[in-house]
């Protein structure tokens, strides 16, 4: 079994926490064998109450997003993981009227890599400020006392928010 990433559980307190997703799975294969097999989908998110699959591609590097030696592999890479979610959810997640696929990372320098991503139809970007921007979402979240006291999740990055959300001078 694949480790799961601290940036996976970052996205996965979110899908959970403030989009209110019934289930969230991480490193998700497809249930069948060979080659097909082998691409993962970082995370899945489903919202039952409105038929919703949201499948998540996360890459959190911290110094900029490259897979691979230069932009152009790492552009290829992300667009062949965005068709595998697409076709993934064609394929398993039928049922779910509204099929939702976002790319997340916390730095992707502007220029050749965020006009290629934007490019991608369908494929919501939540990288740099967006990505910054329901992190702190869910800071605040962790911070609320009644929340925190009330809520402790299965989540180390979330639980991991709580606590400094809450230590004492």
């Amino acid at each position: 079994m694949t480790n799961i990433e601290m940036g996976e559980y970052a996205v996965g307190a979110y899908l959970k926490l403030i989009l209110e997703c019934d289930v969230v799975d991480y490193k998700v294969k497809r249930p069948t064998k060979g080659l097909e097999s082998q691409f993962e989908i970082d995370l899945i998110g489903l919202q039952f109450s409105t038929s919703t699959a949201i499948l998540c591609e996360v890459k959190t590097h911290i110094l900029g997003l490259l897979c691979g030696s230069n932009n152009k592999d790492t552009i290829e890479r992300i667009e062949k993981q965005f068709h595998n979610m697409q076709d993934y959810a064609k394929n398993y997640l039928h049922n779910f009227e509204n099929q939702k696929f976002m790319l997340w990372s916390p730095y992707v320098p502007e220029g050749v890599q965020t006009k290629s991503y934007s490019e991608m139809n369908g494929l919501d970007l939540i990288i740099n400020d967006t990505y910054t921007e329901k992190i702190r979402q869910l800071e605040n979240l962790a911070k609320r006392n009644k929340y925190s006291v009330t809520k402790i999740t299965d989540n180390p990055f979330f639980r991991t928010l709580q606590i400094l959300g809450h230590l004492r001078k």
